[in-house]
């Protein structure tokens, strides 16, 4: 098998709503629970909703609580199938997100071989993490997926293909796939559509050739968890198997959006922090103290703006905040700290919880391949693909049992 595959997808039939079956993913507005408890109001009984657990009710619920949306998630995906919900796709799928920002990203679902994937920072695999894995975050992933008969993807996948001859000349003829579906998205996500495509062998020729010579072939560039969170899953489950088992057993593929790091429709963006539980004034002294530069950071707070000096790099901003961040909860165990999208979020944020924000810098795509293969993962949360509801909205399915 190669190291990019054709996947097996399986797709709600047309006549279920796609605007209540496909929701965001799993890890955005973690620290807002009017959004999901919209969600939840407005999506019915088949929904991927059903399917996930959003990590805003993870922190917020109790280990029986847990325990017990986990079983309800596991129950969920075989009755979906036992109803016979699902039509199956063998084929890539061309997506086409129209974002509420007014741009279109375009991507190819596709699956992954885990055995050609490693998370770790000094890992050299052919599939490679972008960012830090919080191994803290996996266990919980991993019982989901233990038990579980669908897998449902928000990861993307990003390929360095300058020339953009794939997915952009595949994109350019569209108009003569199948369309599969075609729906406005909900909470305001914008638009999305996804086209058959009827010659995935010849695409496929084409992506083994583009990263035939690359040691470092394609990067995670969003949803690491849940893929280091299959990866952790297929080796566990693996040592069970025959050789000839192993091959194809559908666990060991986990499904991603593959999108060209120079598409244009492919936006980095900063993922800002909100420190919590802290004393204004000593933390902003000891953040001042830790940082200098002819670069400017914003902190706001209370309704006021406040700055200081940092590196005009964005990449050391970023290492250094992580380690400031790290050292000042550890000599203040009533500090929090959480990832927000956008400033406009980051604001309502620090004025529910009293929290001071610190709004990042983003760093430049073309510095992503060159900085991880030649440094390693940069820390967690060092910049988003999109803004929070530009996010990958979950669609299709894969067996994984």
């Amino acid at each position: 098998m190669a190291i990019v595959n054709i996947p097996d997808l399986l797709l709600p039939k047309r006549d279920y709503d796609y605007r209540k079956w496909s929701v965001i993913a799993c890890d955005q507005f973690t620290s807002q629970r009017d959004y999901w408890q919209r969600l939840d109001a407005r999506c019915g009984d088949v929904s991927a909703l059903r399917l996930i657990f959003p990590e805003y009710y993870l922190s917020a619920s109790s280990e029986e609580q847990i325990a017990a949306r986990i079983e309800a998630i596991h129950t969920q995906m075989d009755a979906y199938s036992a109803a016979d919900i699902f039509d199956s796709v063998r084929d890539f799928v061309l997506v086409e997100r129209s974002l509420p920002t007014g741009g279109v990203r375009i991507g190819l679902m596709v699956a992954i071989d885990l055995e050609e994937y490693d998370y770790r920072p000094e890992a050299k695999a052919h599939i490679r993490a972008t960012e830090a894995t919080v191994e803290s975050r996996l266990p919980i992933r991993v019982r989901i997926r233990d038990g579980a008969s669908l897998e449902l993807s928000h990861a993307l996948l990003l390929v360095d293909d300058k020339e953009e001859g794939i997915i952009e000349r595949l994109n350019a003829r569209r108009a003569t796939l199948p369309l599969l579906y075609d729906f406005e998205l909900n909470m305001g996500g914008g638009h999305l559509r996804g086209y058959r495509v009827t010659c995935s062998e010849e695409v496929l020729a084409e992506l083994t050739a583009l990263t035939a010579n690359r040691d470092f072939q394609y990067a995670v560039g969003d949803g690491n968890h849940s893929i280091a969170s299959a990866k952790k899953y297929w080796d566990k489950i693996k040592g069970s198997l025959s050789v000839e088992a192993r091959a194809t057993h559908p666990a060991r593929y986990a499904t991603a959006e593959l999108i060209n790091l120079h598409s244009d429709g492919l936006t980095f963006h900063p993922i800002h922090r909100v420190v919590t539980g802290v004393d204004f004034a000593d933390f902003f002294a000891s953040l001042e103290g830790a940082f200098s530069g002819d670069g400017t950071l914003t902190v706001i707070y209370n309704g006021g703006t406040y700055t200081l000096n940092c590196y005009r790099n964005a990449t050391k901003v970023i290492e250094q905040m992580a380690v400031f961040l790290s050292a000042y909860c550890a000599t203040h165990p009533e500090a929090g700290v959480d990832y927000i999208h956008g400033e406009t979020h980051l604001q309502s944020v620090c004025r529910e919880y009293a929290g001071v924000g610190i709004v990042m810098p983003s760093m430049q795509k073309k510095d992503l391949f060159p900085y991880v293969e030649a440094h390693g993962v940069l820390p967690k949360k060092a910049f988003s693909l999109g803004e929070a509801e530009e996010k990958r909205y979950y669609m299709e399915c894969k067996r994984i049992k």
